[in-house]
């Protein structure tokens, strides 16, 4: 399964910062479990390409950090693999049984609880998530979310949203 991860940090140029963050992610994976650093995005919205071949390439015509941020809120919002788990939840009216719970229903209910103590984390419950500040699932590379890697804050440098396809 493929997974768009955002490592957040501070470089001088935009290849700098898919150098760093390719530098950041090196251990993770093998020939089966595999990354793309596609390109980033600047705090200034400027578009990179760095790998086109990866499923989420930063788009040159529209991608905003204000984009990044809409996509990152509707992650916050709906969790895709706990569906099965609100569906039991509401159907039994509170008195749950996990005895009666099959599989998938039991492994929704894990990632549902394991999103929402990521929410619990933002101090603003992600209602106003900024990504150049924020993190969601930070060095959890394959889940949707995003790391922040440093803060430099010197002359020279600026902020990048560097995106990156996990393949999982």
């Amino acid at each position: 399964m493929h997974n768009l991860h955002f490592l957040v940090l501070q470089a001088e140029t935009p290849q700098e910062a898919c150098e760093m963050a390719a530098n950041e992610i090196m251990d993770f994976g093998n020939e089966d479990n595999y990354h793309s650093i596609c390109g980033c995005v600047s705090e200034k919205n400027e578009v990179f390409i760095n790998d086109s071949d990866g499923r989420y390439c930063p788009d040159e015509s529209d991608d905003t950090i204000e984009k990044i941020n809409k996509t990152v809120k509707g992650w916050i919002k709906n969790n895709m693999f706990a569906p099965a788990a609100r569906k039991k939840i509401n159907k039994t009216k509170g008195k749950i049984d996990l005895s009666k719970w099959n599989t998938t229903e039991l492994y929704s209910l894990e990632c549902l609880a394991r999103h929402y103590s990521e929410i619990n984390q933002l101090e603003n419950k992600g209602k106003n998530f900024n990504v150049l500040t924020d993190s969601f699932y930070a060095y959890k590379y394959n889940q949707c979310g995003v790391t922040q890697l440093n803060n430099i804050d010197a002359d020279g440098y600026e902020t990048y949203v560097v995106f990156i396809d996990m393949h999982d």
